[in-house]
């Protein structure tokens, strides 16, 4: 088992950056504007006498551009945009319409645009959706946020606890994952109900940890309010349960709990899984949009069992070739997998390309490549910007130039990060995710 850090690294380990990194980044590289923190301001106004007041600044120098705040402390005002109205260049003084909802006040940070910042907005959540695949390895499940990478806990009833979503050091499977810190002994999370086979042949597991309490992972009847499994988790380090069980005879819904055993304890949970070992499909994860996402579909072996029911939380198997990707609803629905011959004996977990998720905040970190995220957003701004006509007050001949040269750094930057992924897909053994059958567990 690779030791895990119990704390977060006083030194970052993945290179991230936040969205008010990426525009201020875009305002340099690109001359669309520039960005500074206010030394004073009120409800209509912004001053900055640091960056803005020179007596070298002609008085028009901003009129017109648009002003957003980019950091208030994640309050009014900010992520507000306003027109500069009237600039004071030996004062620095920089009067908006409309005013703001609440005074800007020292410290604050702000940008200046020559085009309105939220077409830039809206195009950098559309990079991050349609043009940024990084690597994924996923467990397959039924569960609704199974891989816990959404940032809303909506799937997760908390009851005698409190659940939230996590993206802090030592993470688990992706970017986030769920903590439920108990109010009161045995507190959990519960998945939404499953309709399920009375006496039917299920499976379901979950990765868990320690962190402040034991937690336990409950198969649970509905029908008749008691538990069908329970495995408890006593290791600090990430482990993966995995339980194969048979539906009473009168129970019609289950549901999964996630539990903390000591009050005002807490637990980490992810890759929440459930199946029927009848089943002849599984769908696909949510980010998966098309099946050349999908390069590689696998069944897990559970490795270096730590007592009943829990493993080592690697994702390591074999290649399983009898699966056909399909849509499982009119029109373009969620994809799935369905067997061609057989059915679903083993846990299957997946190599791909996942997209990106939209900023949810501009201190969220997302873990893609700084000058290719850059390059994209250029190329696609300036690309915008020399096909509309409004935007005349920008000299053409000079946003027909910068369209070609993001374009050229779009394509380059481009290669590169497909290069990256090519060397995983071209590998007998990406990152020793699997192995060949031929060998024995």
């Amino acid at each position: 088992m690779t030791p895990s850090l119990l704390v977060a690294p006083t030194t970052a380990q993945i290179e991230g950056f936040t969205k008010a990194q990426v525009l201020k980044r875009f305002l340099r590289d690109t001359g669309l504007g520039v960005y500074g923190a206010a030394t004073d301001g009120d409800i209509e106004s912004i001053t900055d006498t640091t960056a803005r007041a020179s007596i070298q600044f002609s008085n028009d120098l901003y009129q017109g551009w648009w002003t957003r705040i980019s950091a208030a402390g994640s309050t009014a005002p900010e992520d507000e945009i306003r027109v500069i109205d009237q600039y004071v260049g030996p004062s620095g003084y920089m009067r908006v319409l409309p005013t703001w909802s609440t005074a800007v006040a020292a410290g604050d940070s702000y940008e200046l645009w020559r085009i309105n910042p939220q077409l830039v907005l809206d195009m950098m959540d559309q990079v991050l959706l349609e043009d940024t695949y990084l690597p994924c390895w996923t467990i397959l499940s039924e569960v609704p946020d199974f891989d816990m990478e959404q940032s809303v806990t909506t799937d997760w009833t908390g009851s005698n606890a409190t659940v939230a979503k996590s993206t802090t050091e030592p993470l688990m499977s992706g970017k986030r994952y769920l903590t439920v810190t108990a109010t009161s002994a045995n507190g959990y999370a519960r998945s939404p109900l499953f309709a399920v086979e009375p006496g039917g042949a299920y499976r379901a597991g979950a990765m868990g940890r320690y962190v402040t309490s034991n937690g336990s992972f409950i198969v649970y009847d509905e029908t008749n309010s008691a538990a069908i499994e329970t495995v408890t988790i006593t290791r600090r380090h990430n482990v993966r349960v995995l339980v194969d069980f048979q539906v009473p005879a009168t129970c019609h819904s289950i549901s999964l709990r996630l539990s903390t055993v000591d009050n005002l304890g807490i637990t980490a949970w992810d890759d929440v899984m459930l199946y029927g070992q009848a089943a002849h499909s599984i769908v696909l994860p949510w980010w998966v949009k098309n099946k050349s996402q999908v390069k590689g579909i696998f069944k897990l072996h559970m490795r270096d069992s730590y007592g009943d029911s829990i493993y080592s939380p690697e994702l390591v198997g074999e290649i399983d070739s009898k699966w056909d990707i399909q849509d499982n609803a009119f029109g373009r629905g969620q994809l799935q997998l369905r067997a061609r011959q057989g059915n679903l004996q083993d846990p299957l977990f997946i190599f791909g390309t996942r997209n990106e998720t939209a900023f949810a905040s501009n201190t969220e970190e997302k873990l893609v490549d700084m000058n290719f995220m850059i390059a994209c957003l250029a190329y696609r701004i300036f690309s915008n910007l020399v096909q509309t006509p409004e935007n005349s007050y920008l000299e053409t001949s000079w946003l027909t130039e910068r369209a070609e040269y993001w374009t050229r750094q779009w394509k380059q930057l481009g290669y590169q990060q497909m290069e990256r992924l090519e060397q995983i897909f071209r590998s007998d053994s990406p990152q020793g995710s699997y192995l060949d059958s031929r060998f024995n567990f």
